[in-house]
């Protein structure tokens, strides 16, 4: 008899919205001053909205990534294999009248994933969490020598539903009940193949209802200052109507040392959403908070969908459309009664069973470049055969060129390399680009996973949009100049106005991508105008990333670039005697932080 999945039930949600912008107290401010790979807390956010509103209006880079596993392979510590925890069907029978089907045999898919997290680990990326009929499992996927990716390790949770995940430092977060009590429960990710794991009981007192803290909804959690957390936890989950509750918590002590540490309960908001939007945003699934730099800013970002019920098997075809989900981006604010929520905008694309469910398993992580990293799951998948693979979509939002006022536009700024020269170099020039379309990240999006070589050198970043240098100069911003020393073998690009010339009097040559009047200047030649940045000497705009210039006297080397890595805050440079170089620059190896070069969009 033929065996099909199909959906339990369909319950569909009309989306569509417009925008809220309640006066709602304070903000609530976090640490921003983690670095990458610190264990007790996540690196911030640049500029948060403006990064939510460039996926929103769908200037967002794609890309679909598998984990491998073997359905009969026993992992650590449960010593359990993914035919015993993952398996997400089970077959039964059911009356004719139930679907329009010749037979009376089908396969429904009573456990998926649950949450979907990126983690801070290189080693450990990525982790999941699944239900199961009795107890659910907490799942680690590594990252072998080839860069692919394989399971690693299987936990296994004291309840059936666990909650979503939430990545903090080097731990992944969950909740769940047990033993008559609430928890939170941590596992260190770099130990996650052996490691115990770790549990702070959550208080029940204040709740209005229901009873006891719920994280069905999400849970996140975010470092405020040294030795506090704020954690936020949604309920309920699924689609059953009624009000969504957020519940904040405190959480002092080191979370490296949860046995000394406490937590106690702040406030309790029901979720609220502008009469103007079109449609019920209240869902959700999972939550991610995160913190925004300079501004300390805290945001909740859920994400839920259309409830299809089940993965489909014979009945939706690979890649099919299931309806719509959503991320939803709040303010973390502070009203008499203590903190709550204020919602801010949506992101909506379709979902799939396939590789993107966002109803089971959707998230944003922010990534060592200070970007937003959305993510999302394959629903859930049936033993078949010993080796398999889920497969699952990452989302890093980056801007199109586009039209940025009268006349004016921005065109894509790349860096390359050539390992012969020792030579990097940043242009905008067309023969020296490529399609934004087609840019895939590795490196938590600080670098091009395919890098296009051409003359000796190779393509490796994408550092922003330039304004473009055939169009209208904007207000407030300078030319950038880039220069060749032939003896040294050295590309140089600054907006110096000591290495600058008029842009008016410029002449161009080569199909317009060189100058033909360009400057001569210490053994350097002026060859382009890459475009213009927003003047170093003024705020930075919104929506910016400082540029900044390295030298390194042993290659003899100038390197620019947007690279938070290789960047600092640029409310803290202080300029030299001469107005144009760092007094306090950076070092980081051989090169020294000289110039703030201006500021550009991405």
């Amino acid at each position: 008899m033929k065996k099909v999945l199909i959906p339990i039930g369909l319950s569909l949600l009309f989306l569509g919205h417009g925008s809220i912008t309640h006066a709602m107290g304070t903000p609530v401010l976090g640490d921003d001053s983690c670095k990458p790979g610190a264990p007790d807390c996540n690196v911030c956010a640049h500029n948060v909205e403006h990064q939510f509103r460039l996926a929103e209006k769908g200037e967002i880079h794609w890309e679909t990534r598998r984990w491998q596993f073997n359905w009969n392979r026993r992992l650590g510590p449960s010593n359990l294999s993914p035919a015993h925890t993952i398996s997400a069907a089970t077959t039964i029978k059911v009356p004719s009248w139930y679907f329009p089907l010749k037979t009376e045999e089908i396969r429904v898919a009573h456990n998926h994933f649950q949450g979907f997290v990126r983690t801070n680990s290189k080693r450990f990326p990525y982790a999941a969490s699944h239900s199961a009929k009795s107890k659910g499992s907490i799942l680690f996927v590594g990252r072998s020598l080839r860069q692919s990716y394989q399971l690693s390790s299987i936990h296994l949770s004291d309840e059936k539903h666990p909650s979503g995940l939430h990545s903090i430092g080097r731990y992944v977060v969950y909740g769940e009940r047990a033993n008559n009590q609430t928890y939170l429960r941590f596992i260190d990710v770099e130990r996650s193949p052996t490691a115990q794991e770790r549990k702070i009981v959550i208080p029940k007192n204040g709740l209005a209802k229901p009873k006891d803290p719920q994280f069905g909804g999400g849970i996140g959690i975010a470092k405020l200052s040294e030795n506090q957390y704020l954690i936020l936890s949604t309920a309920p989950g699924g689609k059953k109507s009624g009000p969504r509750f957020n519940r904040f918590y405190r959480l002092k002590g080191d979370i490296n040392q949860l046995s000394s540490a406490n937590v106690e309960f702040l406030n309790e908001s029901i979720y609220s959403q502008s009469p103007r939007w079109k449609g019920d945003y209240q869902f959700s699934e999972n939550l991610s908070l995160i913190t925004e730099c300079g501004t300390k800013k805290l945001y909740a970002i859920h994400s839920s969908g259309e409830d299809i019920g089940g993965a489909v098997e014979g009945f939706f075809k690979p890649g099919d459309s299931v309806g719509k989900g959503y991320w939803r981006l709040s303010r973390v604010r502070r009203d008499r009664n203590g903190p709550t929520l204020q919602t801010i905008n949506t992101v909506r694309r379709n979902q799939n069973f396939d590789r993107c469910f966002m109803r089971g398993a959707a998230t944003v992580h922010v990534n060592r470049n200070h970007r937003l990293e959305f993510s999302c799951h394959e629903y859930a998948r049936s033993t078949n055969s010993a080796n398999d693979a889920f497969s699952f979509e990452v989302g890093i939002p980056h801007p199109l060129p586009k039209q940025q006022g009268a006349g004016s536009k921005t065109i894509p700024l790349y860096s390359w390399w050539s390992p012969t020269r020792r030579d990097n170099f940043a242009t905008s020039d067309p023969n020296w680009s490529m399609d934004l379309s087609e840019v895939r990240w590795r490196d938590q999006g600080t670098h091009l996973s395919q890098q296009r070589s051409q003359h000796g050198y190779q393509m490796y970043r994408f550092e922003g949009n330039i304004f473009d240098p055939k169009s209208p100069r904007p207000a407030g911003t300078v030319p950038l100049y880039s220069w060749w020393n032939p003896s040294r073998t050295d590309n140089f690009a600054t907006t110096d106005p000591r290495w600058s010339m008029n842009p008016s009097l410029i002449r161009w040559r080569d199909g317009g991508h060189h100058l033909a009047n360009g400057r001569r200047q210490s053994n350097y030649s002026m060859y382009r105008l890459e475009g213009y940045l927003y003047d170093p000497k003024r705020p930075q705009p919104v929506g910016t990333m400082p540029v900044y210039s390295w030298w390194n006297p042993q290659t003899k080397d100038n390197f620019l670039t947007t690279d938070p890595r290789w960047s600092m805050d640029a409310k803290k440079v202080r300029w030299s005697q001469s107005g144009e170089h760092l007094f306090n620059g950076q070092k980081k190896g051989n090169y020294k932080m000289y110039r703030l070069e201006g500021y550009i969009p991405f």
